[in-house]
């Protein structure tokens, strides 16, 4: 803010108001650490993963090349689509996986997956599934029609 200063976590501002000047401040919000990687466990056909990852920032979901063979899917599609990953590389899937069933606890949904040539990192932290955003849409949908659902029926 133009004119303001900061002291001590406490940011001081000179606000004009009809031609007076009346003094203003506000505390700074405490900074919250990292919460790392939000990860949910899930299933696709006989193969269990314990942290497929929750990406608030990305639309499509991504499947390693490793876990698709694991799972003898059918063919890809071919796909055209190139992504550019948060690390600014850009990648060419391998194709394009239409209608994966995918269960997180009790939801079973409907899922498409791009599926990348990516070096297999089962052995570290990292997670082996990224599901964007539209899954999480589906899930929040399915829930809340069934808990407004159950309600409905219990009147």
């Amino acid at each position: 803010m133009k004119g303001s200063r900061e002291f001590g976590g406490v940011v001081s501002a000179l606000i004009k108001n009809e031609g007076s000047t009346v003094g203003y401040s506000q505390a700074l919000p405490k900074k919250c650490r990292d919460p790392g990687i939000f990860s949910v466990p899930c299933t696709i056909g006989e193969c269990t993963f314990a942290d497929a990852m929750l990406d608030l920032g990305a639309s499509i979901n991504v499947m390693p090349t490793t876990i698709y063979r694991s799972l003898n899917f059918c063919d890809l599609e071919p796909t055209g689509m190139t992504i550019q990953l948060a690390n600014r590389n850009i990648v060419q899937p391998l194709g394009f996986l239409e209608d994966v069933l995918v269960q997180v606890n009790e939801l079973i949904f409907l899922a498409n997956f791009y599926v990348l040539d990516m070096e297999d990192e089962t052995s570290g932290n990292e997670s082996n599934l990224i599901l964007g955003r539209p899954q999480q849409r589906r899930q929040f949908d399915n829930s809340f029609f069934s808990s407004h659902f159950e309600l409905l029926s219990n009147n």
